[in-house]
């Protein structure tokens, strides 16, 4: 705005100055009442007038183009400025200067103006100062410096010529530290072998299940491994070793311990264990020069024909059992039975005990009403079963059928912490889906619910947990950009929702309907709007719809207005009404929104 008004001025002044004699000069005069102008453009007064001077005191002086008004409030209808093509630039001073169209010129909206340099300045690049970083993508310039204690960060970095570090040109620093580093060793490590001509040293220790290797090691007091000495140990050993023994030499030992001795190269250990220790001849058994003989007639065959020694443990499997106080005869063999002389029950004679009986009024034919005993595998078929307390399927995938024989069937099946509520054909047992759903399926590990078609109710439903909020904010400047109007406003409720920085998020994925009220003070004549942005998880917010809500003049220059919208959220993303034109004070904002479906 300053600029174009400069440019206004300059112009205005240009044109000043080629009507400034113009300007200067009074217009044509003609004589009034007690006026004359003889010929030589003399002006004189004959008198007789009855205003006196003090009157005339009393008045402003004649304006002209350079005469400047100081007054009080002026209250008045239209007020218009000279000509901006004639006269010089006009200007009209004044602590409050109200109108309800401002004009300059002859018809550029001054209001209008404005709003059109704030959307031109918003898109343009914040003023850059010493503490501002710049983010962008690639740069091609000439000179690129970066002032003490900043730091110049880029994927590539790339000079055509010279790149500087204060005064010190990296690539001929690098050049040069590599050509100082071909001369180096190496960095050594604990895998690292040294080959080198002659060393000469102080003190060398080899690492642990290391090896140093030389034509020559030579130590000039000590050579140690480990702890030991090698000039002493070598010297003990040819002081206390034993001479070479021979073929011939006798050994005179007092003791001799070793792990194994071989001999013939044959370990006598080894030999040794594979021989029988000494054997003592028992019963029925001669050893007559290590020839080991039997004097009984039992065979092994005898041996096999004989029956295992029976226990309480041990398992029985015969054709017959007969149990008799003859023991000349073993009487008839009936294959599957067991016969005895005499049976004890607890001690008690069978005949003795049947004798005792009170007698049983069951038959076969009562016996046969009765069910066989049931096993997992058993399948029951009845008419009805009355249970007093619960019934329990237990399993990894419980189910229970309804099996309907002349219309389609449902099932209730248990898996994977969800209870299913299923369908399937007409007298069937195996379940289909309808219209690619589920009836129900109830969520046991967090309350979801999940219908597979529409839910009919005669009357309505309400639920505590429906996401929902309202949020409000009274006499605020109105914030520009991507802040929130409602940034900083107060809550007045909200259920299963984030607010966050005026921002709405949603915790459920769904279709949301959100509002927007705003009220300006009134008269103003700026123009604002309410836009929607989504807001992703990320936090990058992007328009939600190429439309905005203007708010209008009103009656008795009210100004006030609503935009509502309905919008798909996932969890986590959120909405959030924005102006993107100038900022304003006095306004009054509220925010709300709940989930549809």
């Amino acid at each position: 705005m300053t600029s174009l008004l400069t440019k206004i001025k300059t112009l205005d002044t240009k044109i000043s100055t080629n009507t400034q004699n113009i300007s200067n000069k009074q217009n044509i005069l003609t004589p009034g009442t007690n006026i004359t102008i003889d010929s030589n453009n003399i002006i004189s007064s004959s008198g007789g007038g009855s205003i006196t001077q003090a009157q005339l005191d009393e008045k402003e002086n004649k304006l002209t183009s350079t005469s400047n008004i100081t007054t009080g409030t002026i209250s008045s209808g239209k007020i218009t400025g000279r000509d901006l093509a004639v006269l010089d630039f006009p200007t009209i001073y004044g602590t409050v200067i109200q109108a309800n169209t401002l004009i300059y010129g002859t018809s550029t909206n001054v209001a209008l103006e404005i709003s059109g340099l704030y959307s031109s300045v918003s898109n343009k690049q914040t003023s850059l100062g010493a503490n501002i970083n710049i983010i962008t993508g690639t740069i091609s310039s000439s000179n690129i410096t970066g002032r003490t204690g900043t730091t110049i960060t880029a994927p590539t970095i790339t000079a055509s010529s010279n790149l500087l570090y204060g005064t010190t040109n990296v690539g001929t620093k690098i050049s040069s530290i590599e050509t100082s580093l071909n001369t180096k060793q190496p960095t050594l490590s604990l895998t690292t072998n040294i080959i080198t001509g002659t060393i000469s040293s102080g003190n060398i220790t080899g690492r642990t299940s290391t090896t140093i290797t030389a034509p020559t090691i030579t130590a000039s007091s000590n050579l140690l491994y480990g702890t030991t000495n090698v000039g002493t140990k070598i010297a003990e050993l040819e002081t206390n070793k034993q001479n070479t023994l021979t073929t011939t030499t006798d050994l005179t030992l007092r003791d001799f311990t070793c792990n194994s001795i071989t001999s013939g190269g044959v370990n006598l250990n080894t030999s040794l264990n594979s021989k029988q220790n000494t054997l003592t001849a028992g019963d029925n058994i001669t050893i007559t020069n290590n020839i080991i003989s039997s004097t009984s007639d039992v065979t092994q065959d005898d041996l096999d024909l004989k029956q295992e020694k029976l226990s309480r443990n041990s398992h029985l499997n015969i054709n017959s059992f007969i149990v008799s106080s003859d023991t000349s005869s073993i009487g008839t063999v009936v294959p599957g039975q067991i016969s005895c002389n005499t049976l004890l029950i607890d001690g008690v004679d069978i005949d003795t005990k049947i004798a005792n009986s009170t007698g049983s009024t069951i038959t076969q034919a009562d016996l046969d009403e009765k069910q066989n005993f049931l096993t997992s595998s058993i399948n029951i078929e009845t008419k009805r079963i009355d249970v007093s307390d619960k019934l329990v399927i237990t399993g990894t995938q419980p189910s229970l059928y309804f099996k309907d024989t002349n219309a389609r069937s449902g099932m209730i099946h248990m898996n994977d912490n969800k209870m299913y509520f299923l369908s399937g054909g007409t007298n069937t047992e195996t379940w289909t889906q309808v219209g690619g759903e589920w009836p129900l399926t109830l969520n046991t590990n967090n309350n979801l619910a999940e219908f597979g078609g529409t839910i009919t109710t005669p009357s309505y439903t309400f639920s505590s947990g429906k996401p929902r909020f309202r949020m409000f904010r009274n006499d605020f400047t109105l914030p520009s950009g991507t802040t929130s109007l409602l940034n900083g406003g107060t809550i007045d409720f909200q259920s299963n929702v984030t607010l966050s920085s005026g921002i709405f998020i949603a915790n459920i994925t769904g279709v949301y309907c959100v509002t927007c009220k705003l009220r300006m003070p009134d008269l103003s004549n700026q123009s604002v709007e309410i836009q929607w942005y989504i807001q992703s998880k990320g936090g990058v917010q992007v328009a939600h719809e190429g439309m905005e809500m203007w708010i209008p003049g009103g009656i008795s220059g009210r100004r006030a207005g609503m935009s509502t919208c309905l919008v798909n959220l996932s969890g986590g993303a959120g909405i959030l009404p924005r102006n993107d034109s100038v900022t304003l004070a006095g306004c009054t904002a509220t925010f709300e929104g709940f989930l549809v479906q």
